[in-house]
């Protein structure tokens, strides 16, 4: 009987997702926008900050089935990908990764300062703020039918490396704000897992 309950609220959820984020998508689309602004607008709205339409928390389920999502929609992004034209681009895809990084540290870090953030508190979220969405910066990419061109694959090189970059970055921060030492071997160490 649980085992049946379950099922009817992951089916409920899914239901609820899809009607309501495909409406919302058509009527970005209608706006001239990507269908995924749409769906992002569509999932504030039912999640349970505004309208808390879906039961309680996602249940298990319903966030494994979002996480196999992101893989299928990376993994068919990457179907569509010249590896060869990526790799020519990678140079201006890392320096525009370091410019995604460097800039939104440094203007979320001051903006939080002046908002009388305590330093280290500052330096923190500020990190976070370093953080994209490869799988949004995709999605858009694909609706638009722009893939193929020179410019995707430099922002979509760029979104790969800013996400390590960004998970390196708030690593050590973590590390340094718990108090933890910062060597060369630790570094490497998160290297290595990223890997």
């Amino acid at each position: 009987m649980l085992h049946t309950i379950n099922i009817i609220h992951v089916l409920f959820n899914l239901s609820v997702i899809f009607v309501v984020a495909k409406c919302f998508g058509e009527i970005a689309l209608f706006c001239g926008q990507s269908e995924i602004i749409g769906e992002i607008v569509a999932g504030i709205l039912i999640g349970p900050n505004v309208l808390n339409l879906l039961y309680d928390t996602p249940t298990p389920m319903l966030l494994i089935m979002a996480e196999i999502g992101s893989i299928i929609l990376l993994f068919d992004v990457g179907l569509s990908i010249n590896i060869k034209n990526f790799v020519k681009s990678s140079k201006f895809a890392l320096l525009v990764a370091i410019s995604g990084i460097i800039m939104p540290y440094i203007l979320s870090y001051l903006v939080l300062i002046n908002f009388n953030f305590k330093n280290i508190n500052a330096i923190f979220t500020a990190a976070i703020f370093t953080a994209t969405s490869i799988a949004v910066t995709a999605r858009i990419l694909k609706d638009s039918n722009k893939l193929s061109t020179q410019e995707a694959e430099i922002v979509l090189g760029a979104a790969f490396i800013d996400d390590i970059l960004g998970v390196i970055i708030l690593t050590i921060i973590s590390n340094i704000v718990i108090g933890n030492k910062i060597s060369l071997y630790s570094i490497n160490k998160i290297l290595i897992k990223i890997i």
